[in-house]
């Protein structure tokens, strides 16, 4: 994907646009009780001849998608799922199906890690090309999950995505996602009433992005989203709530660390971002105009965008920004 500075520049002057689950089960990621799973998900012992049971677990993701149904819970056991290991990518999780794995940052050795792209299907975009990670299709649910993308297309018009969301109702739950210069989450039109908790996004060019309208009435609450370009971006339409704001969510994010801007909104967008952490002490640094000359807490090309910090909470101990 082309570098994002440029493509932030390039704003100033024409659109970004060219350049750039409550589903089926409520099983937890601790919980190894294998009654709770429609289908199991092994790549260490795994075959896909199997049944997809416990004893005799399926090996890659890609084939128990292909068999689950809504309701289903979907158990991904510890292990690298990548192409080299036969999924197939991107990797599309169906209505209502949960796909549960046992990734925790803060226990070792606890590593589920889905790592691939590929060329979407259908529109999610028209115009534009989509590589990514994983679709999950409606109220489908990713949890404990660790998932990159890494992707290297450069063409115009293509984007490079982790997650790409383009349906209603997907939660996404404790999970880790990382994208080099490209984008964690986009949230494409379609997206509308998602769930985000307990994630961390890092590692990205655009940690969250909220593209004509898709995020809308989405929550996303107890987030991390630090070390990336630019960490949330309202691109176009008012996209999700961050704290204190219509869709109901309760906030406790930490915007922190980003290099270039935590936030950043086009001009005409607000933004809820009630009771969150940021890097600023003791209210969240802002900036209005063009790029930044130093990394910034909210930025914001003119004074037509309302973001509301109210509650803010600086990091601790306090970073100064770019740190």
């Amino acid at each position: 994907m082309r570098p994002l500075l440029p493509l932030v520049l390039s704003l100033l002057l024409a659109p970004l646009l060219s350049a750039c689950g409550g589903g089926g089960g409520g099983a937890d990621p601790g919980d190894d009780n294998a009654a709770a799973f429609a289908f199991v998900v092994d790549v260490e012992r795994g075959d896909d001849n199997n049944p997809g049971t416990d004893e005799a677990p399926f090996k890659t993701i890609t084939r128990a998608m292909l068999v689950a149904q809504d309701g289903d819970v979907v158990r991904v056991r510890q292990g690298i799922y990548s192409e080299a290991n036969g999924d197939k990518f991107p990797i599309v999780v169906p209505r209502g199906v949960t796909l549960l794995g046992d990734f925790n940052p803060i226990r070792p050795g606890t590593e589920v890690r889905l790592f691939g792209t590929g060329e979407t299907s259908g529109d999610i975009r028209p115009g534009t090309t989509v590589f990514a990670t994983i679709v999950p299709q409606e109220r489908a649910v990713l949890k404990g999950l660790k998932l990159q993308n890494f992707g290297v297309h450069d063409a115009p018009d293509t984007i490079d995505v982790v997650v790409a969301a383009a349906a209603p109702a997907v939660q996404i739950i404790g999970c880790e996602i990382e994208a080099g210069n490209d984008h964690g989450i986009s949230f494409f039109p379609g997206a509308e009433g998602l769930h985000l908790d307990l994630n961390r996004i890092t590692i990205c060019g655009i940690g969250m992005m909220f593209i004509e309208g898709g995020g809308v009435g989405t929550t996303i609450e107890n987030t991390t989203v630090t070390d990336n370009r630019i960490g949330v971006f309202y691109h176009s339409g008012d996209g999700a709530d961050l704290g204190g704001g219509a869709a109901g969510s309760g906030g406790n994010n930490r915007l922190f660390g980003n290099r270039t801007a935590d936030l950043f909104a086009m001009p005409g967008i607000d933004v809820s971002a009630r009771d969150n952490v940021w890097d600023g002490f003791p209210e969240p640094t802002r900036f209005e105009g063009g790029t930044p000359p130093a990394a910034i807490d909210i930025w914001t090309l003119d004074g037509s965008s309302d973001i509301d910090t109210t509650g803010a909470r600086a990091v601790s101990p306090p970073l100064a920004p770019g740190t």
